[in-house]
Protein backbone atom coordinates (compact mmCIF):
# COMPACT_ATOMS: atom_id res chain seq x y z
CA UNK A 1 0.00 0.00 0.00
CA UNK A 2 1.48 3.23 -1.07
CA UNK A 3 1.52 6.42 1.44
CA UNK A 4 -2.13 8.23 0.36
CA UNK A 5 -3.12 12.24 0.76
CA UNK A 6 -6.46 12.53 1.87
CA UNK A 7 -8.20 16.16 2.10
CA UNK A 8 -11.54 16.75 3.80
CA UNK A 9 -13.40 19.79 5.65
CA UNK A 10 -14.19 19.77 9.09
CA UNK A 11 -18.15 19.52 8.99
CA UNK A 12 -19.26 18.74 5.31
CA UNK A 13 -19.23 15.43 4.04
CA UNK A 14 -17.44 12.67 4.43
CA UNK A 15 -14.11 12.57 2.95
CA UNK A 16 -13.02 10.90 -0.20
CA UNK A 17 -11.10 7.21 0.22
CA UNK A 18 -7.95 8.38 -0.44
CA UNK A 19 -6.24 7.16 -3.80
CA UNK A 20 -3.02 5.34 -4.05
CA UNK A 21 0.02 8.08 -5.44
CA UNK A 22 1.27 11.50 -5.14
CA UNK A 23 4.94 10.91 -3.73
CA UNK A 24 7.68 12.80 -3.89
CA UNK A 25 10.57 11.75 -4.84
CA UNK A 26 14.06 11.60 -2.66
CA UNK A 27 15.93 13.83 -5.12
CA UNK A 28 16.15 16.87 -3.17
CA UNK A 29 17.38 20.12 -4.59
CA UNK A 30 15.98 23.94 -4.47
CA UNK A 31 16.26 26.99 -2.72
CA UNK A 32 17.02 26.89 1.21
CA UNK A 33 18.54 29.79 3.51
CA UNK A 34 19.01 33.11 2.43
CA UNK A 35 17.93 33.52 -1.10
CA UNK A 36 18.83 36.64 -4.16
CA UNK A 37 15.75 38.13 -3.56
CA UNK A 38 15.83 38.53 0.29
CA UNK A 39 13.77 35.96 0.74
CA UNK A 40 14.94 32.88 3.73
CA UNK A 41 13.48 29.87 3.18
CA UNK A 42 13.99 26.57 5.55
CA UNK A 43 12.44 22.64 5.63
CA UNK A 44 10.87 20.95 8.48
CA UNK A 45 10.62 16.70 8.27
CA UNK A 46 7.74 15.50 10.17
CA UNK A 47 6.81 12.18 11.50
CA UNK A 48 4.65 10.86 14.19
CA UNK A 49 2.83 7.98 15.32
CA UNK A 50 5.81 5.69 15.33
CA UNK A 51 5.77 2.51 16.86
CA UNK A 52 8.67 0.48 15.89
CA UNK A 53 12.19 1.39 15.30
CA UNK A 54 12.61 -1.05 12.40
CA UNK A 55 9.74 -0.42 10.40
CA UNK A 56 7.32 -2.89 8.84
CA UNK A 57 8.65 -6.21 7.66
CA UNK A 58 7.88 -5.28 3.95
CA UNK A 59 10.41 -2.95 4.55
CA UNK A 60 8.26 0.42 4.40
CA UNK A 61 9.13 2.50 7.39
CA UNK A 62 12.16 2.34 9.83
CA UNK A 63 14.21 5.22 11.55
CA UNK A 64 17.33 3.98 9.42
CA UNK A 65 15.88 5.00 6.37
CA UNK A 66 14.19 8.45 8.45
CA UNK A 67 17.88 9.09 9.14
CA UNK A 68 18.99 9.04 5.97
CA UNK A 69 16.35 10.73 4.76
CA UNK A 70 17.24 13.86 7.34
CA UNK A 71 21.11 13.49 6.30
CA UNK A 72 20.03 13.65 2.50
CA UNK A 73 17.75 16.94 3.16
CA UNK A 74 20.74 18.45 5.21
CA UNK A 75 22.86 17.88 2.60
CA UNK A 76 20.61 20.08 0.26
CA UNK A 77 19.50 22.82 2.75
CA UNK A 78 21.12 22.70 5.85
CA UNK A 79 19.82 22.55 9.49
CA UNK A 80 16.24 20.56 8.83
CA UNK A 81 14.08 20.82 12.14
CA UNK A 82 12.62 17.26 12.84
CA UNK A 83 9.26 17.16 14.55
CA UNK A 84 7.54 14.31 16.09
CA UNK A 85 3.86 14.39 16.94
CA UNK A 86 3.36 11.92 19.52
CA UNK A 87 3.07 8.62 20.17
CA UNK A 88 6.32 6.84 20.03
CA UNK A 89 6.62 5.52 23.44
CA UNK A 90 4.17 2.64 23.53
CA UNK A 91 2.90 0.81 22.09
CA UNK A 92 4.90 -1.72 20.39
CA UNK A 93 6.07 -5.20 21.08
CA UNK A 94 9.57 -4.07 21.92
CA UNK A 95 7.95 -1.75 24.11
CA UNK A 96 6.38 -4.16 26.23
CA UNK A 97 10.15 -4.92 27.58
CA UNK A 98 11.91 -1.94 27.23
CA UNK A 99 8.77 0.70 27.82
CA UNK A 100 10.41 3.20 25.06
CA UNK A 101 13.95 2.82 25.99
CA UNK A 102 14.58 1.37 22.63
CA UNK A 103 12.58 4.05 20.84
CA UNK A 104 14.03 6.78 22.77
CA UNK A 105 17.97 5.08 21.95
CA UNK A 106 17.27 4.88 18.18
CA UNK A 107 15.49 8.71 17.82
CA UNK A 108 18.91 9.77 19.45
CA UNK A 109 20.40 8.67 16.63
CA UNK A 110 18.85 10.84 14.17
CA UNK A 111 21.60 14.02 13.79
CA UNK A 112 24.08 11.15 13.59
CA UNK A 113 25.47 11.45 17.06
CA UNK A 114 23.54 9.28 19.65
CA UNK A 115 25.61 11.16 22.46
CA UNK A 116 25.43 15.20 21.36
CA UNK A 117 21.99 17.48 22.24
CA UNK A 118 19.89 17.40 18.68
CA UNK A 119 18.44 21.43 18.84
CA UNK A 120 16.81 20.39 15.32
CA UNK A 121 14.65 18.13 16.89
CA UNK A 122 11.30 18.87 18.66
CA UNK A 123 8.53 16.28 19.99
CA UNK A 124 5.28 16.02 22.00
CA UNK A 125 3.26 13.94 23.88
CA UNK A 126 0.81 11.63 22.15
CA UNK A 127 -2.06 9.49 24.09
CA UNK A 128 -0.28 6.53 23.78
CA UNK A 129 2.85 7.59 25.79
CA UNK A 130 0.70 7.44 28.71
CA UNK A 131 -0.01 3.94 28.18
CA UNK A 132 1.59 2.95 31.49
CA UNK A 133 -0.86 5.58 33.30
CA UNK A 134 -0.44 4.74 37.01
CA UNK A 135 1.61 7.09 39.40
CA UNK A 136 4.14 4.26 39.99
CA UNK A 137 5.10 5.26 36.09
CA UNK A 138 6.04 8.64 36.72
CA UNK A 139 9.41 8.03 36.77
CA UNK A 140 9.86 5.92 33.97
CA UNK A 141 7.90 8.40 31.70
CA UNK A 142 10.26 11.12 33.40
CA UNK A 143 13.32 8.74 32.61
CA UNK A 144 12.26 8.91 28.91
CA UNK A 145 11.85 12.46 28.67
CA UNK A 146 15.72 13.03 30.49
CA UNK A 147 17.17 10.72 28.53
CA UNK A 148 16.37 12.22 25.14
CA UNK A 149 18.59 14.13 23.21
CA UNK A 150 16.07 16.28 21.93
CA UNK A 151 13.55 18.99 22.85
CA UNK A 152 9.62 17.75 24.36
CA UNK A 153 7.17 20.12 24.48
CA UNK A 154 3.89 19.56 26.67
CA UNK A 155 2.15 23.52 26.26
CA UNK A 156 -1.11 21.76 27.44
CA UNK A 157 0.08 19.15 30.19
CA UNK A 158 0.29 20.40 34.27
CA UNK A 159 1.98 17.76 35.71
CA UNK A 160 0.91 16.91 39.69
CA UNK A 161 3.98 17.91 41.83
CA UNK A 162 6.15 15.60 43.99
CA UNK A 163 6.59 15.63 47.51
CA UNK A 164 9.24 18.42 47.08
CA UNK A 165 7.40 20.34 45.05
CA UNK A 166 9.26 19.64 41.70
CA UNK A 167 6.71 18.59 38.53
CA UNK A 168 6.73 15.08 38.51
CA UNK A 169 7.79 15.07 35.06
CA UNK A 170 10.14 17.55 34.42
CA UNK A 171 13.43 17.99 32.75
CA UNK A 172 15.77 21.21 31.01
CA UNK A 173 14.58 19.23 28.02
CA UNK A 174 10.64 19.75 28.52
CA UNK A 175 9.75 22.93 27.75
CA UNK A 176 6.44 25.13 27.20
CA UNK A 177 7.23 26.58 24.30
CA UNK A 178 10.71 26.41 22.24
CA UNK A 179 12.50 28.60 19.34
CA UNK A 180 15.09 27.94 17.10
CA UNK A 181 16.59 29.61 13.77
CA UNK A 182 16.76 27.80 10.56
CA UNK A 183 17.52 29.54 7.70
CA UNK A 184 17.79 33.03 8.98
CA UNK A 185 14.13 32.76 10.28
CA UNK A 186 13.10 32.95 14.12
CA UNK A 187 10.78 29.91 14.68
CA UNK A 188 8.70 29.06 17.16
CA UNK A 189 6.83 25.78 18.21
CA UNK A 190 4.43 25.04 20.68
CA UNK A 191 2.02 22.13 21.21
CA UNK A 192 -1.66 20.55 21.94
CA UNK A 193 -1.72 17.23 23.35
CA UNK A 194 -5.26 15.41 23.28
CA UNK A 195 -7.22 13.93 26.68
CA UNK A 196 -7.61 10.76 25.66
CA UNK A 197 -5.80 9.29 28.31
CA UNK A 198 -5.02 11.62 31.52
CA UNK A 199 -2.65 9.71 33.57
CA UNK A 200 -2.43 9.44 37.20
CA UNK A 201 0.72 11.95 37.35
CA UNK A 202 -1.05 14.53 34.80
CA UNK A 203 -3.03 17.34 37.46
CA UNK A 204 -5.19 18.16 33.50
CA UNK A 205 -4.60 17.94 29.66
CA UNK A 206 -6.27 21.19 29.33
CA UNK A 207 -8.91 21.09 26.45
CA UNK A 208 -8.94 24.89 25.43
CA UNK A 209 -7.18 24.01 22.61
CA UNK A 210 -8.45 27.12 20.40
CA UNK A 211 -7.55 29.74 23.18
CA UNK A 212 -4.26 27.81 24.08
CA UNK A 213 -3.53 27.93 20.42
CA UNK A 214 -4.13 31.85 20.38
CA UNK A 215 -2.29 32.37 23.40
CA UNK A 216 0.68 30.89 22.28
CA UNK A 217 0.50 31.85 18.91
CA UNK A 218 0.48 35.34 20.21
CA UNK A 219 3.29 34.80 22.63
CA UNK A 220 5.68 33.49 20.69
CA UNK A 221 5.04 36.46 18.17
CA UNK A 222 5.46 38.64 20.71
CA UNK A 223 9.03 37.35 21.67
CA UNK A 224 10.42 37.52 17.84
CA UNK A 225 9.11 34.63 16.26
CA UNK A 226 8.53 34.95 12.99
CA UNK A 227 7.17 31.70 11.69
CA UNK A 228 5.00 29.31 14.40
CA UNK A 229 4.74 26.27 14.23
CA UNK A 230 2.11 24.04 16.29
CA UNK A 231 2.57 20.48 16.73
CA UNK A 232 -0.43 18.78 17.67
CA UNK A 233 -1.42 15.39 18.87
CA UNK A 234 -4.97 15.66 18.29
CA UNK A 235 -7.64 13.95 15.87
CA UNK A 236 -7.89 15.42 12.25
CA UNK A 237 -11.89 17.47 12.95
CA UNK A 238 -10.42 18.70 16.25
CA UNK A 239 -7.54 20.23 14.55
CA UNK A 240 -9.30 21.89 11.76
CA UNK A 241 -12.18 22.90 14.20
CA UNK A 242 -9.41 24.20 16.67
CA UNK A 243 -8.33 27.02 13.61
CA UNK A 244 -11.63 27.60 12.67
CA UNK A 245 -12.61 28.61 16.25
CA UNK A 246 -9.71 31.51 16.21
CA UNK A 247 -11.91 34.72 14.87
CA UNK A 248 -8.26 36.25 14.40
CA UNK A 249 -5.87 34.91 11.32
CA UNK A 250 -3.11 36.52 13.20
CA UNK A 251 -3.84 34.29 16.49
CA UNK A 252 -3.38 31.16 14.12
CA UNK A 253 0.01 29.53 13.51
CA UNK A 254 2.04 29.35 9.78
CA UNK A 255 1.38 25.31 9.95
CA UNK A 256 0.38 22.84 12.19
CA UNK A 257 2.06 19.27 12.08
CA UNK A 258 -0.33 17.02 13.49
CA UNK A 259 -0.51 13.35 14.69
CA UNK A 260 -2.84 10.70 16.09
CA UNK A 261 -4.40 9.93 12.58
CA UNK A 262 -2.17 7.07 11.02
CA UNK A 263 -3.21 8.35 7.43
CA UNK A 264 -0.94 10.73 5.33
CA UNK A 265 -3.10 13.55 4.88
CA UNK A 266 -3.11 17.96 3.91
CA UNK A 267 -6.16 19.41 5.39
CA UNK A 268 -7.37 23.24 5.61
CA UNK A 269 -8.14 24.85 9.13
CA UNK A 270 -9.10 28.59 8.61
CA UNK A 271 -6.43 28.91 6.10
CA UNK A 272 -3.77 27.05 7.54
CA UNK A 273 -2.31 23.79 7.00
CA UNK A 274 -2.31 20.85 8.93
CA UNK A 275 -0.16 17.98 7.32
CA UNK A 276 0.01 14.68 9.05
CA UNK A 277 2.61 11.91 7.75
CA UNK A 278 1.51 8.10 7.55
CA UNK A 279 2.18 5.79 10.66
CA UNK A 280 5.34 3.98 11.29
CA UNK A 281 7.19 6.28 9.46
CA UNK A 282 5.68 4.89 5.93
CA UNK A 283 5.73 8.24 4.98
CA UNK A 284 7.55 11.50 5.90
CA UNK A 285 6.34 14.82 5.38
CA UNK A 286 8.44 17.29 3.83
CA UNK A 287 7.31 20.48 4.63
CA UNK A 288 9.01 24.04 2.61
CA UNK A 289 8.74 27.46 4.58
CA UNK A 290 9.10 30.71 2.55
CA UNK A 291 9.50 33.99 4.22
CA UNK A 292 9.33 37.07 2.03
CA UNK A 293 10.70 40.66 2.59
CA UNK A 294 7.45 41.81 3.37
CA UNK A 295 7.63 39.09 6.03
CA UNK A 296 4.98 37.03 4.29
CA UNK A 297 5.15 33.10 5.22
CA UNK A 298 4.03 30.90 2.72
CA UNK A 299 4.39 27.24 3.27
CA UNK A 300 4.47 24.05 0.90
CA UNK A 301 4.15 20.52 1.75
CA UNK A 302 3.91 18.27 -0.92
CA UNK A 303 2.69 15.11 -1.01
CA UNK A 304 3.91 12.53 1.32
CA UNK A 305 7.62 11.07 0.97
CA UNK A 306 7.88 7.82 0.59
CA UNK A 307 10.17 5.80 2.85
CA UNK A 308 11.35 2.23 1.92
CA UNK A 309 11.05 -0.67 1.11
CA UNK A 310 14.06 0.34 -0.88
CA UNK A 311 15.05 4.33 -1.04
CA UNK A 312 16.34 5.40 0.73
CA UNK A 313 18.51 3.36 1.78
CA UNK A 314 18.80 2.84 5.68
CA UNK A 315 21.71 4.13 7.39
CA UNK A 316 24.28 1.49 9.06
CA UNK A 317 25.01 2.83 11.92
CA UNK A 318 21.08 3.20 12.91
CA UNK A 319 20.33 0.22 11.21
CA UNK A 320 22.85 -1.53 13.49
CA UNK A 321 21.29 -0.26 17.00
CA UNK A 322 17.71 -1.16 15.81
CA UNK A 323 19.23 -5.13 14.93
CA UNK A 324 21.08 -5.11 18.84
CA UNK A 325 17.48 -4.13 20.15
CA UNK A 326 15.80 -6.28 18.53
CA UNK A 327 17.92 -9.51 19.36
CA UNK A 328 17.70 -8.11 22.86
CA UNK A 329 14.42 -8.68 22.63
CA UNK A 330 14.36 -12.06 21.42
CA UNK A 331 16.00 -13.00 24.60
CA UNK A 332 13.65 -11.26 26.88
CA UNK A 333 10.90 -12.82 25.32
CA UNK A 334 11.95 -16.53 24.50
CA UNK A 335 14.35 -16.51 27.27
CA UNK A 336 18.17 -16.98 27.64
CA UNK A 337 20.03 -18.97 25.14
CA UNK A 338 16.67 -19.50 23.04
CA UNK A 339 16.39 -17.98 19.47
CA UNK A 340 14.09 -18.10 16.69
CA UNK A 341 10.82 -18.69 19.00
CA UNK A 342 8.94 -15.20 17.41
CA UNK A 343 9.98 -17.15 14.23
CA UNK A 344 7.58 -20.19 15.38
CA UNK A 345 5.28 -20.32 12.19
CA UNK A 346 1.62 -21.08 13.25
CA UNK A 347 -0.09 -21.50 9.96
CA UNK A 348 0.39 -19.69 6.25
CA UNK A 349 -1.48 -17.05 4.40
CA UNK A 350 -3.62 -18.89 1.63
CA UNK A 351 -4.39 -15.70 -0.69
CA UNK A 352 -3.65 -12.06 1.02
CA UNK A 353 -4.71 -11.57 4.50
CA UNK A 354 -5.59 -7.64 4.84
CA UNK A 355 -4.47 -6.18 7.56
CA UNK A 356 -2.92 -2.79 6.83
CA UNK A 357 -4.00 -0.07 8.75
CA UNK A 358 -5.79 2.39 6.13
CA UNK A 359 -7.57 -0.74 5.01
CA UNK A 360 -8.66 -2.32 8.44
CA UNK A 361 -9.79 0.72 9.72
CA UNK A 362 -11.67 1.87 7.04
CA UNK A 363 -13.16 -1.39 5.59
CA UNK A 364 -14.31 -4.77 6.24
CA UNK A 365 -11.39 -6.95 5.73
CA UNK A 366 -11.04 -10.78 5.60
CA UNK A 367 -8.15 -10.60 8.82
CA UNK A 368 -11.33 -8.17 10.70
CA UNK A 369 -14.19 -10.78 10.03
CA UNK A 370 -11.89 -13.64 11.03
CA UNK A 371 -10.77 -12.21 14.35
CA UNK A 372 -14.42 -10.81 14.66
CA UNK A 373 -15.94 -14.21 14.52
CA UNK A 374 -13.54 -15.63 16.69
CA UNK A 375 -14.45 -12.76 19.59
CA UNK A 376 -18.22 -13.92 19.19
CA UNK A 377 -17.24 -17.76 19.20
CA UNK A 378 -15.57 -17.61 22.63
CA UNK A 379 -19.77 -16.89 24.22
CA UNK A 380 -21.31 -19.35 21.61
CA UNK A 381 -22.50 -21.19 24.90
CA UNK A 382 -23.73 -17.86 25.76
CA UNK A 383 -26.52 -17.51 22.68
CA UNK A 384 -23.79 -14.16 22.09
CA UNK A 385 -25.10 -12.42 18.71
CA UNK A 386 -22.76 -10.02 17.68
CA UNK A 387 -19.44 -8.96 17.75
CA UNK A 388 -17.04 -5.78 18.10
CA UNK A 389 -13.70 -5.18 17.66
CA UNK A 390 -11.98 -2.04 17.66
CA UNK A 391 -9.47 -2.06 14.63
CA UNK A 392 -7.31 0.29 16.88
CA UNK A 393 -6.33 -2.70 18.69
CA UNK A 394 -5.33 -4.67 15.74
CA UNK A 395 -2.14 -2.86 14.98
CA UNK A 396 -0.25 -5.02 12.34
CA UNK A 397 -0.49 -2.09 10.13
CA UNK A 398 0.83 -4.32 6.79
CA UNK A 399 -0.93 -7.06 4.93
CA UNK A 400 0.04 -10.93 4.84
CA UNK A 401 0.37 -11.91 1.26
CA UNK A 402 -0.66 -15.04 -0.16
CA UNK A 403 2.06 -17.68 0.48
CA UNK A 404 3.48 -15.92 3.78
CA UNK A 405 4.06 -17.93 7.17
CA UNK A 406 2.30 -16.43 10.01
CA UNK A 407 4.64 -16.43 13.09
CA UNK A 408 4.39 -15.84 16.89
CA UNK A 409 5.60 -12.33 16.03
CA UNK A 410 2.64 -11.97 13.80
CA UNK A 411 0.08 -12.36 16.10
CA UNK A 412 2.05 -10.32 19.11
CA UNK A 413 2.29 -7.73 16.78
CA UNK A 414 -1.61 -7.86 16.18
CA UNK A 415 -2.38 -7.59 19.64
CA UNK A 416 0.10 -4.78 21.34
CA UNK A 417 -2.69 -4.95 24.59
CA UNK A 418 -4.35 -7.75 26.24
CA UNK A 419 -7.65 -8.63 24.89
CA UNK A 420 -9.99 -10.03 27.72
CA UNK A 421 -13.69 -10.24 26.29
CA UNK A 422 -16.81 -9.69 27.89
CA UNK A 423 -20.50 -10.46 26.99
CA UNK A 424 -22.93 -7.53 27.26
CA UNK A 425 -26.89 -7.09 26.91
CA UNK A 426 -27.88 -4.10 24.51
CA UNK A 427 -30.62 -2.90 22.84
CA UNK A 428 -30.67 -2.44 19.66
CA UNK A 429 -30.71 1.08 19.65
CA UNK A 430 -27.14 0.96 21.03
CA UNK A 431 -26.46 -1.04 18.08
CA UNK A 432 -27.23 1.59 15.99
CA UNK A 433 -25.22 4.09 17.95
CA UNK A 434 -22.02 1.31 17.66
CA UNK A 435 -22.31 1.93 13.56
CA UNK A 436 -22.52 5.71 13.78
CA UNK A 437 -19.33 5.97 15.76
CA UNK A 438 -17.69 3.55 14.05
CA UNK A 439 -17.95 5.30 10.69
CA UNK A 440 -17.48 8.68 12.54
CA UNK A 441 -14.66 10.61 11.19
CA UNK A 442 -14.02 8.22 8.33
CA UNK A 443 -10.15 8.46 7.61
CA UNK A 444 -8.40 5.54 9.13
CA UNK A 445 -8.62 5.97 12.94
CA UNK A 446 -8.41 2.94 15.73
CA UNK A 447 -12.42 3.59 16.65
CA UNK A 448 -13.81 1.87 13.39
CA UNK A 449 -15.08 -1.68 14.21
CA UNK A 450 -14.63 -5.05 12.47
CA UNK A 451 -17.79 -6.79 13.45
CA UNK A 452 -19.23 -10.61 13.45
CA UNK A 453 -22.95 -11.58 13.60
CA UNK A 454 -24.71 -8.79 12.23
CA UNK A 455 -24.41 -6.65 9.07
CA UNK A 456 -25.55 -2.90 8.21
CA UNK A 457 -24.48 -0.38 4.99
CA UNK A 458 -22.25 2.57 5.41
CA UNK A 459 -23.40 5.37 2.88
CA UNK A 460 -19.87 6.53 2.18
CA UNK A 461 -21.54 9.57 0.22
CA UNK A 462 -23.40 10.36 3.07
CA UNK A 463 -21.97 9.71 5.79
CA UNK A 464 -24.38 7.09 7.40
CA UNK A 465 -24.46 3.63 8.60
CA UNK A 466 -28.27 2.01 7.74
CA UNK A 467 -30.21 -0.89 7.73
CA UNK A 468 -28.33 -3.27 10.63
CA UNK A 469 -29.18 -6.86 10.15
CA UNK A 470 -28.54 -9.50 12.63
CA UNK A 471 -27.20 -12.49 10.65
CA UNK A 472 -29.33 -15.44 12.01
CA UNK A 473 -28.90 -19.30 10.82
CA UNK A 474 -32.97 -18.62 8.93
CA UNK A 475 -30.80 -15.40 6.85
CA UNK A 476 -30.54 -11.61 7.94
CA UNK A 477 -33.48 -10.04 10.41
CA UNK A 478 -33.37 -6.25 11.36
CA UNK A 479 -31.94 -5.19 14.42
CA UNK A 480 -35.24 -3.49 16.10
CA UNK A 481 -34.36 -0.39 18.31
CA UNK A 482 -36.31 -1.83 21.73
CA UNK A 483 -34.85 -5.14 21.28
CA UNK A 484 -32.23 -7.01 23.33
CA UNK A 485 -29.30 -8.81 22.34
CA UNK A 486 -25.84 -10.41 23.43
CA UNK A 487 -22.97 -8.34 22.08
CA UNK A 488 -19.16 -9.57 22.71
CA UNK A 489 -16.61 -6.64 23.10
CA UNK A 490 -13.13 -6.18 24.45
CA UNK A 491 -12.39 -4.50 28.00
CA UNK A 492 -11.37 -1.19 26.37
CA UNK A 493 -14.47 -0.32 25.17
CA UNK A 494 -16.69 -0.84 28.54
CA UNK A 495 -13.63 0.83 30.70
CA UNK A 496 -13.31 4.50 31.10
CA UNK A 497 -10.40 4.07 33.41
CA UNK A 498 -8.63 3.00 30.56
CA UNK A 499 -9.15 5.90 28.12
CA UNK A 500 -11.85 7.52 26.06
CA UNK A 501 -13.56 4.08 25.02
CA UNK A 502 -12.85 5.12 21.34
CA UNK A 503 -15.52 7.35 22.11
CA UNK A 504 -17.86 4.30 22.72
CA UNK A 505 -19.07 5.65 25.89
CA UNK A 506 -22.93 4.67 25.00
CA UNK A 507 -21.56 0.95 26.69
CA UNK A 508 -20.25 0.14 29.88
CA UNK A 509 -19.58 -2.53 32.35
CA UNK A 510 -23.00 -2.53 34.19
CA UNK A 511 -24.59 -4.03 30.81
CA UNK A 512 -21.81 -7.01 31.14
CA UNK A 513 -23.94 -10.40 31.19
CA UNK A 514 -21.42 -13.06 33.65
CA UNK A 515 -20.59 -15.93 31.71
CA UNK A 516 -17.61 -18.63 33.03
CA UNK A 517 -16.01 -17.66 29.88
CA UNK A 518 -15.01 -13.71 31.18
CA UNK A 519 -11.97 -12.09 29.90
CA UNK A 520 -11.30 -14.97 27.75
CA UNK A 521 -7.69 -13.51 25.98
CA UNK A 522 -8.78 -13.18 22.06
CA UNK A 523 -4.96 -13.02 21.58
CA UNK A 524 -4.80 -16.88 22.89
CA UNK A 525 -7.69 -17.54 21.09
CA UNK A 526 -6.35 -16.20 17.46
CA UNK A 527 -3.05 -18.27 18.34
CA UNK A 528 -5.16 -21.49 18.94
CA UNK A 529 -6.83 -21.21 15.94
CA UNK A 530 -3.99 -20.52 13.69
CA UNK A 531 -2.28 -23.47 15.15
CA UNK A 532 -5.19 -25.55 13.96
CA UNK A 533 -5.17 -23.96 10.72
CA UNK A 534 -1.29 -25.68 10.39
CA UNK A 535 -0.27 -26.12 6.86
CA UNK A 536 -3.71 -26.34 5.88
CA UNK A 537 -3.31 -22.04 5.78
CA UNK A 538 -5.61 -19.69 6.75
CA UNK A 539 -8.00 -18.74 3.56
CA UNK A 540 -10.04 -16.14 4.42
CA UNK A 541 -12.78 -14.54 2.08
CA UNK A 542 -14.85 -11.20 2.65
CA UNK A 543 -18.25 -12.23 4.51
CA UNK A 544 -19.68 -8.77 3.82
CA UNK A 545 -20.92 -7.40 6.94
CA UNK A 546 -19.91 -3.95 6.43
CA UNK A 547 -21.44 -2.89 3.11
CA UNK A 548 -19.42 0.31 1.70
CA UNK A 549 -21.01 2.10 -1.15
CA UNK A 550 -17.67 2.67 -3.00
CA UNK A 551 -17.18 -0.90 -3.28
CA UNK A 552 -20.16 -2.08 -4.46
CA UNK A 553 -18.61 -5.58 -5.94
CA UNK A 554 -17.88 -6.60 -2.59
CA UNK A 555 -20.19 -8.99 -0.82
CA UNK A 556 -22.97 -7.96 1.21
CA UNK A 557 -25.21 -9.40 3.46
CA UNK A 558 -27.82 -7.01 4.15
CA UNK A 559 -30.86 -7.61 2.19
CA UNK A 560 -31.25 -5.25 -1.18
CA UNK A 561 -34.07 -3.04 -0.86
Amino acid sequence: MLPLMLMFACNGPPPEPPQPGGETTLAWSGECGLQDDGRRVFRLLHVNDTYRIEGLSDGRGGLARVRTLRRDLEDNCGPVMVTHAGDLLFPSLLSRAFKGEQMIDVLNMLDGDADASDPYFVATFGNHEFDKSSMKYASMVDSRVEQSGFIWLDTNIEWKSGEAGQPLISADNLVDTHTVDLGGVSVGFFSLTADVKVPAYAQKIDTDYSGIMAAKTAQLRAAGAEVVVALTHLDARSDVATLEAISDAKARPDVVLGGHNHVAMTLDGGGVSVVKADADAVSARVVTIRVGVDAAVTVDAPAPTKIGPTEPAADAAVQQRVDDWLAKYETAFCGEGVTGCLDERLTVAKGDLIAEELQIRRYETNVGDWIAQHALDIFAEDGAQLAIVNSGSLRLNQDIPDGTAVTRQTVEEIFAYPAPMYLLKVKGSVVQQLIDRSIYDWSGSGHFLQIAGFAYVHDTDKGTSERPHLLTADGPVPIEPDAEYLLVTGDYLISPEMGDQDGYTMLSKDMRVESPRDKTDLKDVVIEAMKAAGDEGLSLDLKGRICSTDRPDDPCLVPPL
